[in-house]
């Protein structure tokens, strides 16, 4: 297993431009965070017991939105029978923020279907087809533009693991159509900021982020450092 030393914990306030360290949490073998509400963010650290090696130690650290530490929560996992906690799943939002557009995924046979809904107009346009399923979906804070994430299958050889794949298709909802579509990596982790959009590109041992400016149309940069970088995460 992967180990993570020396945690800690910063509230950055950007109007005040200041930070305050409001947390130390020591080491771990997992650490994910996310906010549970629009004001608390929550801080999971696990780690191995030293006594049972067989119990999973998971403690919970909430933060208020103003950087208040909260009480921490414990949870317990037996590893041979609970096997090692999983980070909560990013369920694809499906509904813009400005409740005008919707997409919906058709299933027939192996092949999936992208369909987006102009709610007020009641119209809806096809704008993909692909063998592969949806495994994330965000919008832009306008709600104008629509970013998919979609996957293949694992699939198992008597040598090794095929690598997933998948892509990362952009759409302008306004205009109905497919403006790009990025290829050749496992997408994750979508992230929007303006007209920014941050995102993972993972492949066998390499884990970078991808900076695309969508208003634009461009890529627009890189991040990648030794030992590899993550928005939220790194694969184990």
């Amino acid at each position: 297993l992967s180990y993570i030393l020396d945690v800690h914990v910063y509230y950055l306030n950007r109007d005040a431009d200041y930070t305050e360290e409001v947390g130390d949490l020591g080491d771990g073998t997992q650490l994910y965070t996310y906010w549970e509400k629009e004001d608390t963010f929550k801080v999971n650290i696990t780690t191995i017991d030293s006594i049972n090696s067989r119990t999973i130690r998971q403690e919970i650290y909430p933060f208020s939105s103003f950087g208040k530490a909260e009480k921490t929560r414990v949870r317990n996992f037996d590893l041979l029978k609970e096997g090692f906690p999983s980070p909560p799943k990013r369920n694809p939002v499906l509904i813009s923020p400005n409740n005008r557009f919707q997409l919906r995924q058709v299933i027939s046979g192996i092949n999936n279907y992208l369909y987006l809904k102009d709610v007020p107009e009641k119209s809806e346009e096809l704008i993909s087809s692909s063998k592969r399923k949806i495994s994330d979906a965000r919008w832009s804070d306008d709600g104008n533009y629509l970013f998919v994430i979609t996957e293949n299958k694992i699939t198992a050889r008597p040598s090794k693991k095929t690598e997933p794949t998948g892509e990362l298709i952009v759409i302008d909802a306004k205009q109905k159509k497919r403006v790009m579509t990025f290829g050749g990596f496992r997408f994750a982790n979508l992230l929007v900021q303006g007209n920014f959009l941050f995102f993972d590109e993972r492949l066998n041992e390499m884990s970078q982020i991808g900076i695309y400016d969508f208003e634009l149309n461009k890529f627009y940069h890189t991040i990648s450092i030794p030992g590899g970088c993550g928005l939220f995460n790194m694969p184990m």
